[in-house]
């Protein structure tokens, strides 16, 4: 076996510490699923940037996990989020659907009325808190809580469909 030089593993140091590409933040932040994908994840595993903006980066790559139904890798994400911004709404949200498609209602609806709480202007606070109480039967509370995300955001059609099937 030929030893390797000094020199070979400065420059393999050098490489591994390579900051993140300008561009992974963009495809981070892009609509194609597979450059949000690779740039979330170069982003999340460089670790160079904001708070807020590795917590978007985890947001992202959770959304894109649970598109692709991997529910425990998406709230892996989303729990990283929430212990970034834990006063943003917005992990809180995105924590709550999956919690909820994985039929943990009680933390779903924790999460979704943590957001109420944090943003009592967002509207997906309101949708999400109103599909949990769905699933727990929870009929009036529901409607409730989809009649406020109307009154919020009269132009979000999700709004009215949500408040139309209850």
């Amino acid at each position: 076996m030929k030893p390797v030089s000094y020199s070979s593993l400065l420059l393999c140091a050098a490489l591994l510490a390579t900051p993140a590409r300008a561009d992974d933040w963009d495809d981070c932040r892009s609509t194609n699923p597979d450059k949000q994908m690779a740039g979330c994840t170069a982003v999340i595993e460089k670790r160079e940037r904001p708070a807020p903006d590795l917590a978007l980066a985890h947001r992202m790559r959770g959304s894109g996990y649970a598109r692709r139904d991997m529910l425990d890798r998406a709230l892996g994400d989303f729990d990283r989020a929430v212990e970034l911004v834990p006063a943003s709404a917005a992990p809180l949200i995105d924590r709550a659907a999956v919690l909820r498609r994985l039929a943990q209602l009680d933390r779903a609806l924790a999460d979704a009325e943590r957001a109420v709480e944090l943003d009592p202007k967002n509207v997906g606070g309101f949708l999400q808190r109103g599909h949990v109480r769905v699933q727990l039967r929870e009929w009036d509370k529901a409607l409730a809580d989809f009649e406020q995300a109307v009154t919020l955001r009269p132009d979000n059609p999700v709004a009215y469909v949500s408040r139309a099937r209850r």
